[in-house]
């Protein structure tokens, strides 16, 4: 579908995007990048990622107009922009949309290489190529179910809930700078644990299954207001209850969970990096859900017909289940697999 954007119009962002708002978020961030007034281009946009699949259709098309921008305004490209200030720079823009995103899509989109998984972690960003084994077959089924998280506010909600977690987590470890810790990560880096060791520390300073707004109100000392504007996001201000035990085990499991399948890979273990998947996936379910029916039928589909394990994929609520098949099992069937690809490129027609 055709779109036209006048440049007399100061674009600030969409509470309803759609498709070619994802362009934009790229493109302002690269006209803020390099600090020059816009020009006009013309662009034709194709692409075969199903959208709302889990699968980054929309960060990769920030990525895409944020670089091809750079290109057709200064002829270069990551010459002028490292790879990691690129990525970040993507992952700030795409909030124009009101998903508050963490960078994971456009860290991948933006750094792979060619044939590795990736390990990366934030704040500062950082990657290590992951060999996987040579065994590991991963398949990506769709499981019919879209959903754009950019229109609902299921995403942000737990965006939320892990924020106000963190928050009375270090007000009640008396941090001064309680208001500055914005993640669960931050946190922990701030108690200087290990998020196994994290664990034990939400038993003992979260203690009820669900917190009303008035809970976390007296606990941080702040008025209602103050709690709307800093903790809660334009698409959240109608969350009175949050379920920060759970979302906050979740995060923390996940965490270790995602170390112990790095160590897995480093020996070949193809049936521990099932398991992991599996108990990833019971705990998106359970524990942070953002699961549906429809994703834990066909995870158990595939755990039924071989699978070492599966999970969902994505933000959740809908899209694609990941399974992973040990190539060497004698009756599968394969009827095409490919190879990781390296990170985004521009080439000249």
């Amino acid at each position: 579908r055709a779109y036209t954007f006048k440049f007399r119009d100061e674009w600030i962002g969409s509470k309803k995007p759609e498709w070619f708002h994802y362009f934009l978020c790229g493109w302002k961030g690269a006209i803020r990048r390099l600090n020059i007034p816009p020009k006009g281009m013309k662009v034709l946009v194709h692409g075969t990622i199903p959208t709302g699949a889990g699968l980054s259709s929309s960060s990769s098309l920030v990525c895409a107009a944020a670089l091809i921008t750079i290109v057709l305004y200064s002829g270069r490209s990551f010459d002028i922009i490292s790879k990691v200030e690129f990525a970040e720079m993507c992952a700030e823009v795409e909030r124009f949309v009101g998903v508050e995103g963490g960078g994971m899509d456009q860290a991948i989109e933006v750094l792979a290489n060619e044939g590795s998984a990736m390990l990366i972690n934030f704040n500062p960003l950082r990657f290590l190529p992951v060999t996987l084994p040579e065994n590991a077959l991963f398949a990506v089924i769709h499981t019919g179910e879209a959903l754009n998280k950019a229109t609902t506010s299921q995403y942000n909600e737990r965006v939320v809930e892990c924020r106000l977690a963190a928050q009375i987590m270090a007000k009640i470890c008396k941090f001064k700078d309680w208001r500055d810790i914005r993640t669960l990560g931050e946190f922990a880096n701030r108690m200087r644990k290990t998020p196994q060791e994290m664990i034990s520390i939400v038993d003992e300073l979260l203690h009820f299954p669900v917190y009303t707004k008035d809970n976390a109100l007296f606990l941080l000392g702040i008025t209602n207001g103050i709690f709307d504007e800093t903790i809660l996001s334009a698409n959240t201000q109608h969350m009175e209850t949050f379920k920060l035990v759970q979302r906050a085990k979740h995060v923390y499991t996940e965490a270790e969970r995602v170390r112990q399948f790095h160590e897995a890979c480093k020996i070949g273990d193809v049936k521990e990096m099932g398991k992991l998947m599996s108990d990833s996936h019971i705990s998106c379910k359970e524990l942070f859900e953002c699961s549906c029916d429809k994703l834990d039928e066909v995870v158990e589909k595939c755990l039924r017909n071989g699978a070492l394990g599966a999970r969902l994929t994505g933000a959740g609520w809908g899209g694609c289940v990941v399974a992973l098949f040990d190539i060497k099992k004698p009756d599968l069937e394969v009827l095409f697999w490919s190879r990781p690809a390296g990170g985004i490129e521009w080439m000249k027609c």
